[in-house]
Formats: structure tokens, C-alpha cells, sequence
């Protein structure tokens, strides 16, 4: 938040709405809409989908000029964390062995909790 406050002049406002633009509208949503794509697109397609918007809001964010492009790349980004959140574990548990299933997705979450 230092270089991005003081590359766009961010006043506190503006600051918390660009933290919160990736987990209220961005998350939010995602979550909601990634399983519904998850069952549509499959569950690797939705992935590479979520790639795709990483990708994006990562680049849109790194090249933002105002601050309210920022936000909008972070919503972008926002909604890749939420579906991926979801798309994830029902991956790795249709993909791991059926003695290794619970395993792999507790470690996935504990992973993401402690990282």
C-alpha cells in the first residue's frame, strides 16, 4: 500500500476501498458464480479461467493510472480468489486417490489459512 499510496495520492478512503475491492464485490461474487462455472465449464477449465483473470487484474493493477481502475482490476482479481476458493478443493478431490481425498484438501486449506 506504500508505493500504491503514494503513486496515485490515495487518501484514506481510497486506500480502504481499494483493500476492500477484492474480497466484498470481487470475492463475493466469485464465490457465489464458481460453482455454477465450475459445473458448466468443468472443473479445470474454471481454473484456467481463474488463471485468466489473475492474469488480468494483475496486469490491470500493475499498469493502473487512477484509482479507480485500480479498484476495478481488483474486483477483477476479486472474483478469480472467489471462484478458485471454491473450484479448488473439488478439483483436488475429484483428482487425489480416495485414500489420500481428505488429506490433500485439509492441506490445501491449512496452507491458505497459514500462508
Amino acid at each position: 500500500m506504500l508505493y500504491m499510496n503514494t503513486a496515485l495520492n490515495m487518501n484514506a478512503v481510497q486506500e480502504a476501498t481499494v483493500v476492500s475491492a477484492l474480497l466484498f464485490p470481487g470475492a463475493a461474487a466469485g464465490a457465489l458464480v464458481g460453482g455454477r462455472l465450475a459445473d458448466r465449464l468443468g472443473r479445470r477449465g474454471t481454473l484456467l479461467a481463474c488463471a485468466g483473470l489473475f492474469l488480468v487484474g494483475a496486469l490491470g493493477c500493475a499498469l493502473a493510472p487512477t484509482v479507480s481502475i485500480m479498484i476495478a482490476f481488483r474486483i477483477i482479481l476479486g472474483l478469480g480468489v472467489g471462484a478458485a476458493a471454491v473450484t479448488c478443493p473439488l478439483y483436488l478431490a475429484e483428482m487425489a486417490p480416495t485414500h489420500l481425498r481428505g488429506r490433500m484438501v485439509t492441506i490445501n486449506e491449512l496452507m491458505i489459512v497459514t500462508g
